[in-house]
């Protein structure tokens, strides 16, 4: 009765099925066992894409000397909690896996880095918010229109994420090249919307798809990528506006130096 190509229907059935016979097998228990294990490889690969993010704008923003006393920091870190776990005979066998470790790993490395360098790390972690929000317009807008993850379309997550972290960090660069009150190039804006559009033609494409998996997976990249690229536009940049609110405009900053060049020049001259 229940249509088994959903993923909560299937769900009931199978469990169902294993209340009469817990080893039972067939091809409903096989489907559903896979979607499930896609789900899980996909959330994987999302969380290990975001502490792989996190470090690496940590390195592109901090000063060398920075980074190394961090990293530094992490390490000795995992080998202390290494050494407790081992003195205390305490098993959190969730630390024992690599995502356990690196998450650790990611955690000291960014609180050390934040100690050293606040401002520099903060304005870096900013290139997360385009994703951060992009993600969760995606999940209303899902909500919204009654549509639910399936093993097809989770691959959008690493996806949207990537593309995400992509706009803020041109963004961020675009913000770091600036001296005065940060306003928006329009050389950075056009970047972002072109290579935006693009990959939503590209993606959006899978849309018309009469596969409802490869569908489902258009549907949400090109939500997800027109999330992450509106934020990056409006939000990301009227906050670096405020952050550089402080910064002397830039033709005060000229005249200033001019005016500086010109005493010193009749300081050495008399």
């Amino acid at each position: 009765r229940d249509n088994i190509w959903d993923d909560q229907e299937l769900a009931r059935f199978v469990a169902d099925l294993r209340e009469v016979d817990p080893a039972v097998t067939g091809t409903p228990v096989q489907n559903h066992e896979a979607s499930g294990q896609l789900r899980d490889s996909y959330l994987s690969a999302a969380g290990y894409a975001l502490l792989a993010i996190v470090l690496i704008l940590l390195v592109d923003v901090c000063r060398l000397e920075t980074m190394l006393k961090a990293w530094s920091t992490g390490g000795v870190v995992l080998l202390l909690f290494a050494a407790l776990q081992h003195s205390s005979g305490i098993e959190l066998t969730q630390w024992r896996t690599v995502a356990g470790q690196l998450s650790l790993f990611t955690v000291s490395v960014l609180l050390a880095s934040l100690v050293l360098e606040r401002k520099d790390c903060a304005i870096g972690l900013l290139a997360l918010l385009p994703p951060a929000l992009g993600m969760g317009t995606l999940l209303g807008t899902m909500a919204l229109l009654g549509q639910s993850f399936t093993p097809a379309n989770l691959i959008a997550l690493p996806l949207v994420l990537g593309i995400g972290i992509d706009d803020g960090v041109h963004v961020i660069h675009d913000f770091r090249r600036q001296t005065a009150r940060y306003l928006m190039s329009s050389s950075t804006f056009r970047a972002l919307v072109l290579t935006s559009l693009t990959s939503m033609v590209g993606f959006g494409s899978l849309a018309f798809a009469s596969h409802r998996g490869l569908s489902g997976l258009g549907q949400v990249v090109t939500v997800g990528i027109t999330s992450c690229m509106l934020v990056s536009v409006t939000v990301l940049p009227a906050l670096l506006s405020l952050a550089s609110a402080h910064r002397i405009p830039s033709e005060v900053a000229e005249e200033s130096e001019e005016k500086f060049a010109a005493e010193t020049s009749v300081k050495l001259a008399a």
